[in-house]
């Protein structure tokens, strides 16, 4: 009988160790990745949105330039001058300039933080799907307003070969961002796939596992607990059942931290070289997120912890007084 009642307890152990991780990977996850001020604080500390813009700022005017020339070359049968070539990259990185300088830093973090907030509504089920919209209508006007005034400043020569005539820079300008069709506003869809629809659906798939998925290691683990509990007090007593519940919670949290303790070298060596080529960060900044986000979570095997202490001094505690017989009355 006692052998039974070590094994069932052992299984009990086991169930209730294997909860609490799940458990404590699930509070982890609330505390950052459901957790838009994690993002914020992510951001401020690792410049990211400085970097996004620095990357865009080196890659988009060799990219649009490039775009344009391709069109031009089967437009006028690759019969372009070097000269004209020249005018139309300058036209370009006017463009650009002024692109870069109405999409800045704040904007882009601004927008990030939009889009960040609506996947994490929609991943932690405050709303049932992701519309999130980007108005740029209010950019593009200001965009217009810059390139108008730079265009107007270009040498005679060049808006000759442009073919810009005098006191007409503001309907040239108008005519040549009506053929980049920019849009008013950007669906969330578009930005995140660029028309891949298969991706969107990947997409909202996994934010809608993750959203079912959230109620079980939220909700679930608590019941787990108690019947853990209290099948340990039943079968070993109150101050065994004290002690074994105890040491359970108290190794799984000694386990998640001493892996927390770990991950960093294990991603140093594993995940970050694979993720350095998706983001536009250094290692350095890659190293700090890493940091940072393991610092906000390692209090939770702590408090586990420590809940687990006071189960464990509460059996050794509890023993001796229950083993203490009562003193007999004197008549």
């Amino acid at each position: 009988m006692r052998g039974l009642k070590i094994f069932l307890l052992l299984c009990l152990s086991t169930i209730l160790v294997i909860t609490g991780w799940v458990h404590l990977a699930g509070l982890s996850m609330e505390k950052t990745v459901f957790n838009s001020s994690y993002y914020r604080e992510v951001f401020e500390k690792t410049g990211l949105a400085s970097s996004l813009h620095a990357e865009l700022k080196a890659n988009l005017p060799d990219m649009v330039a490039d775009e344009i020339a391709r069109e031009m070359e089967k437009e006028l049968a690759n019969d372009i001058s070097d000269f004209e070539k020249e005018v139309y990259r300058n036209m370009v990185e006017l463009v650009t300039t002024a692109l870069l300088d109405t999409f800045d830093e704040d904007w882009i973090e601004e927008q990030l933080f939009i889009v960040i907030d609506d996947l994490v509504a929609f991943a932690t089920g405050e709303q049932q799907e992701l519309v999130v919209e980007i108005d740029i209508s209010e950019n593009k006007q200001e965009i217009k307003e810059k390139v108008i005034d730079t265009f107007d400043n270009l040498p005679p020569p060049v808006k000759e070969r442009l073919g810009i005539q005098e006191g007409q820079t503001s309907q040239y300008v108008e005519e040549m961002l009506s053929e980049m069709d920019l849009p008013d506003r950007i669906q969330l869809n578009e930005l995140v796939t660029e028309g891949n629809n298969k991706s969107t659906g990947d997409l909202e798939h996994s934010l809608s596992t993750l959203q079912g998925y959230r109620g079980l290691y939220l909700y679930l683990p608590y019941l787990v607990y108690a019947i853990s509990l209290t099948g340990s007090l039943l079968l070993a007593g109150f101050s065994g059942g004290l002690k074994w519940f105890g040491a359970a919670v108290l190794f799984f949290s000694a386990t998640f931290l001493l892996g927390i303790q770990v991950f960093p070298g294990f991603a140093e060596q594993m995940i970050l070289p694979g993720v350095e080529n998706e983001l536009p960060l250094s290692k350095e900044m890659h190293q700090s997120i890493v940091a940072y986000t393991l610092d906000q979570i390692r209090s939770l095997p702590l408090i586990s912890g420590a809940v687990g202490i006071v189960f464990l001094a509460g059996g050794f505690i509890s023993g001796p007084m229950l083993r203490k017989k009562p003193r007999k009355r004197h008549r």
